[in-house]
């Protein structure tokens, strides 16, 4: 029902909607206001009063046919041909859904470097958990080793954390506080950073790449990956390889 109504505000618009005449009509207007400002300036109205006929003044019935939010996405799904969802997407912030895309090419660049590695770690905890921060899962079957939380993290890495910082959790309280998690996770990538800083990227340029490769084979793996080229190459138990990582986040 719902794409026969579209459909058919589709077909009206293309019917009613005349390209010449719209800009004929705007060209008209334009030149009205333009004669009413000459008006107001050979009368020897005061520069207020002028700057006053300048700005637009609504009337009540102007101002119901501005555009209301659902007509505006309604109308740029109609002039591009994208789906509303596509639409909807692009114009809302990710974090806060406010119709506002975020455009890092405008911003400098610590600002486009906060919102790189924001997205990296959201991009990081879907592939590791579905963003399930509660989850637990069994790494090595063997062994018995677990690792926790939305990244993902087994016990050495936590106390790698906890011994950085001197904080001190449960897993139990880990499990449960995704504020904290996200703070290990902030230290984690900083920590894997630093690392990456210090190797030769010539080959492998990709930073969040990187990042991959360290989040799946620490530090050292890490390393041993970018000094051989990518021939240290080790897969877990799923059978995802550090290069698999490397190239799902380059």
């Amino acid at each position: 029902m719902y794409h026969k109504l579209l459909k058919k505000a589709r077909d009206n618009a293309r019917e009613s909607y005349d390209p010449a005449r719209e800009v004929k009509l705007q060209r008209s207007k334009r030149q009205a206001r333009d004669a009413e400002d000459d008006a107001s300036l050979l009368s020897g109205k005061g520069v207020s009063e002028v700057r006053k006929a300048l700005v637009p003044q609504r009337s009540p019935k102007e101002m119901l046919d501005i555009e209301d939010p659902i007509t505006s996405i309604f109308n740029r799904v109609y002039a591009s041909n994208q789906s509303i969802k596509d639409q909807v997407k692009g114009m809302m912030h990710e974090d806060t859904g406010v119709f506002e895309p975020i455009d890092t090419r405008s911003m400098d660049t610590s600002e486009a470097d906060q919102y790189s590695t924001d997205s990296f770690t959201n991009k990081l905890m879907q592939s590791e958990s579905s963003s399930r921060f509660n989850i637990t899962t069994v790494s090595d079957k063997e062994t018995g080793e677990k690792v926790f939380g939305g990244f993902q993290f087994g016990e050495a890495r936590l106390a790698d954390y906890k011994k950085a910082t001197g904080d001190k959790f449960t897993t139990k309280q880990f499990l449960a506080d995704p504020k904290l998690q996200m703070r290990v996770a902030e230290w984690h990538i900083a920590d894997l950073d630093e690392l990456i800083d210090t190797l030769d990227r010539s080959k492998f340029t990709s930073r969040d790449g990187l990042r991959a490769v360290g989040h799946l084979g620490g530090r050292t793996g890490l390393k041993k990956f970018v000094e051989s080229g990518g021939k240290h190459n080790p897969s877990d138990r799923f059978e995802t390889s550090l290069m698999d990582y490397y190239n799902k986040f380059k």
